[in-house]
């Protein structure tokens, strides 16, 4: 079983936010994005609570007649570790990414307030071929330009995007 921590909560901002920039490209009739709800039970007697099973991503939805799936990651390190992205997101993601859909994670480096996009297979090939345990933030800021804000839209992740 996965216990649920409170630094899980931690992560909660990043979703709320982008759960607002869904809302907006929906109103705009650009996408129609979904946070997908993670099954949590809670023990009475010990006080805890515990994830039921795996999720999948964070949010799943279509934009320009693709489907689009990511995760979000709120970092407040200067790197984002490879173990903070389960086996079973990288697989559903790989799949999402093989069968013609967009497939991607949303990282937020809290301590420079910059969220990059970064694609399901862009992240693969720098797993394999970066010799370290994680990608530091530096490859982002040298390498991927950070999500901007557009119009109403706080996080533009699709306005970066020519293909969804």
């Amino acid at each position: 079983m996965t216990y649920v921590k409170h630094q899980a909560s931690r992560g909660k901002w990043l979703e709320d936010a982008i759960s607002i920039c869904n809302m907006h490209y929906e109103d705009k009739g650009i996408a129609l994005v979904r946070k997908v709800p993670t099954d949590v039970s809670f023990n009475t007697r010990t006080g805890r609570a515990f994830y039921k099973s795996k999720g999948m991503v964070d949010f799943v939805g279509i934009a320009k007649g693709k489907m689009i799936a990511f995760d979000t990651k709120n970092i407040n390190a200067e790197s984002i570790p490879f173990n903070n992205i389960k086996d079973h997101q990288e697989d559903y993601l790989l799949k999402v990414d093989e069968l013609g859909g967009q497939a991607f994670f949303l990282i937020y480096f809290a301590k420079h307030k910059e969220l990059y996009r970064l694609d399901i297979k862009e992240y693969m090939d720098i797993k394999e071929s970066l010799d370290r345990k994680s990608i530091p933030y530096s490859y982002f800021r040298d390498m991927k330009g950070s999500v901007k804000s557009s119009d109403e839209i706080t996080f533009d992740y699709l306005g970066m995007c020519e293909t969804c």
